[in-house]
């Protein structure tokens, strides 16, 4: 990923082999690229942490930064339209990112949230159902 190049940001892949999950591909890449973007753009240039792996009947997709963090009072609004975190200097958007990679993840019957703390970084959690009968395949 290029912006993450030139932010210096290592990003680190943990993939569990075997999952398949009902999802449109465009999609998935522009939840990962929204993901992605904001861990690059709040991380501090400190190393990204992604994994992909399953839990029970859904894959669960997670971003994680070692950056700023998100208030928790921030963190109940960050999925709203148009909803920008206060924040000093040009690493603001235009609020929209997560609330259209919610959107998506919602028409593919799944679910985001968030943990954060302020100084200790975010992680985002996306979770998707698996492609019918891929949990046959969990033992």
């Amino acid at each position: 990923m290029p912006m993450a190049e030139r932010a210096g940001c290592q990003i680190r892949l943990n993939v569990e082999d075997g999952i398949v999950a009902q999802c449109d591909r465009m999609a998935m890449e522009q939840i990962l690229e929204n993901l992605l973007s904001n861990a690059v753009r709040y991380g501090s240039g400190n190393p990204i942490e992604v994994a992909l792996r399953r839990d029970g009947r859904m894959t669960q997709l997670s971003v994680g930064d070692q950056g700023i963090g998100i208030s928790e009072e921030d963190q109940a609004r960050i999925f709203d339209h148009f909803h920008n975190l206060r924040r000093t200097g040009p690493k603001g958007g235009f609020g929209v990112g997560l609330w259209v990679t919610r959107q998506i993840i919602r028409t593919m019957e799944g679910e985001i949230t968030v943990s954060s703390s302020p100084g200790k970084g975010s992680v985002f959690t996306v979770r998707l159902p698996l492609q019918s009968g891929s949990e046959d395949n969990e033992h």
